[in-house]
């Protein structure tokens, strides 16, 4: 164990006491021989890792067990080391661990660069702009994805200025007007740094692009000049967006002189609708007293249908009351088209009541607000039902219910929708001797569409715009 080149150590597994230890393990730590033996090997460990080193430790006194591990050194120092553990059986020390220490350091160093040289190659193949990286000499030792297709081809060990000709553009010191100058790289060997300058360059295709060039040298650790930096930033398509700037701009004062005449005209077009504004604002006054008189009229109809149901009534009534008297008190005294004739009577008058019933119940509907809100129609469809087929014990009634998507409305309206339509197909398919209804629903795009559908008269669709509308009957009296 002295003359290997790894650590060890031998632990008291109870407490981690460190029994014995090579000086290959101490001058790793930068300990003293003497002063870590006798040492806790826990102390050696980060506290963000002695949780991982216990259950290694405690793992080795089952069976042999290995990971990595950090330890600190004596001067603060953060060693990365691989540990091989196994349980050890001592005469005065039935319970130690067996620890094979490896520094990682050095490998460690070698992962990073490796790491560090994938790194700025995949910079350099994800970079967006062009990207060279020259030696001392000004050879391309490395570029960027986008450096091949601005070169048109792979420009790597060529001299710089001879693959990317590049020619920056400045201003003279007596005109203003610009000049190309050719770049070259001895420029920045006096540790010049060159930030957005703008440059030409023309490829091996003939073909001419405006650039941004950024450039500057690379040094050693030792300061010495290593090589050389290069940045170019394709500003074509911008160039070309600054000349069809100018273009529309020359466009655009022109258009503004065509706007003023147009602004012109336009103003005495306003002037002649401030006038038709006037005018119409007489009209929509005029409207909104006709809505007035409308809504006044509406209302003396309303009150008109509500008080015609209410006189209808009595009269109805009376009808009614002495056709029964003489049915039940008078009947043995009369013939029998005499009979008939009363029940006609009394079968009319039982009419009349129900058209004067759905006329105030319409009158009332027309004055009940609105009063929205999600509702289940699958329940008030079976409430409705089981109401209407209560009224009609004898008959035998099937309700079919199928998907009814929920729908905001009016609860007490849709319950009334519900009673006509359902107390309809009730009526007309009175001839059944088993009367079928469908209920069901569906939707189509942002619509929900609902049906009722019975088994019972029907009728004629040539007359079906006429089904909604009140008091309107399509059936023969019989049906």
């Amino acid at each position: 164990m002295e003359t290997i080149n790894e650590g060890t150590v031998t632990l008291l597994a109870s407490d981690g006491t460190i029994i014995y230890a090579n000086r290959v393990l101490a001058g790793l730590l930068q300990v003293s021989l003497e002063k870590f033996i006798g040492s806790c090997f826990s102390d050696y460990v980060p506290q963000a890792e002695r949780q991982w080193f216990e259950a290694l430790a405690a793992k080795a006194r089952q069976e042999a067990c290995k990971g990595e591990i950090r330890l600190r050194a004596a001067d603060g120092r953060m060693v990365p080391v691989y540990l091989y553990l196994s349980s050890m059986q001592l005469e005065n020390v039935p319970d130690a661990i067996c620890l094979a220490v490896t520094d990682l350091t050095e490998q460690k160093r070698q992962e990073e660069i490796l790491a560090e040289g994938r790194l700025s190659r995949a910079i350099l193949d994800q970079a967006e702009h062009v990207i060279v990286v020259c030696d001392a000499g000004g050879v391309i030792t490395q570029t960027s994805r986008a450096a091949l297709e601005l070169y048109d081809g792979n420009p790597l060990l060529q001299h710089f200025e001879k693959a990317f000709p590049l020619s920056i553009i400045t201003n003279g010191s007596d005109s203003s007007l610009p000049f190309a100058q050719a770049f070259s790289l001895k420029a920045l060997q006096n540790g010049k740094i060159l930030r957005g300058k703008e440059a030409t360059f023309k490829c091996k295709a003939g073909r001419i692009f405006h650039v941004l060039l950024d450039a500057g040298p690379l040094y050693g650790d030792n300061g010495v000049l290593q090589g050389y930096i290069v940045s170019l930033t394709d500003i074509t398509a911008r160039k070309q967006k600054e000349v069809e700037r100018q273009r529309l701009l020359s466009e655009q004062q022109a258009l503004t002189e065509e706007l003023q005449v147009t602004n012109e005209e336009l103003k005495s077009q306003a002037e002649e609708l401030t006038v038709q504004k006037e005018e119409l604002e007489k009209v929509t006054d005029y409207l909104g007293s006709q809505q007035l008189l409308l809504e006044a009229a509406n209302e003396e109809l309303e009150s008109f249908s509500y008080s015609v149901s209410h006189d209808l009534k009595a009269p109805i009534r009376a009808i009614q009351g002495f056709s029964r008297m003489l049915l039940e008190e008078h009947s043995a005294q009369l013939d029998q088209e005499s009979l008939r004739l009363l029940n006609v009577v009394v079968d009319n008058a039982r009419l009349m009541e129900k058209l004067t019933d759905d006329l105030l119940e319409l009158s009332c509907l027309g004055r009940q607000p609105v009063r929205k809100s999600i509702i289940n129609l699958a329940t008030i469809t079976s409430q409705v039902f089981e109401k209407l087929r209560a009224q009609v014990p004898k008959r035998d009634l099937r309700l079919i219910i199928g998907d009814l998507p929920p729908c905001r409305c009016d609860t007490s309206l849709f319950y009334q929708v519900m009673e006509n339509l359902l107390s309809n197909a009730i009526k007309f398919t009175r001839l059944k001797k088993t009367a079928i209804i469908e209920v069901k629903g569906w939707t189509e795009g942002k619509e929900n569409i609902y049906s009722v559908k019975d088994n019972g008269a029907g009728f004629d669709e040539t007359y079906s715009s006429k089904l909604f509308r009140p008091f309107q009957r399509l059936h023969l009296q019989k049906d």
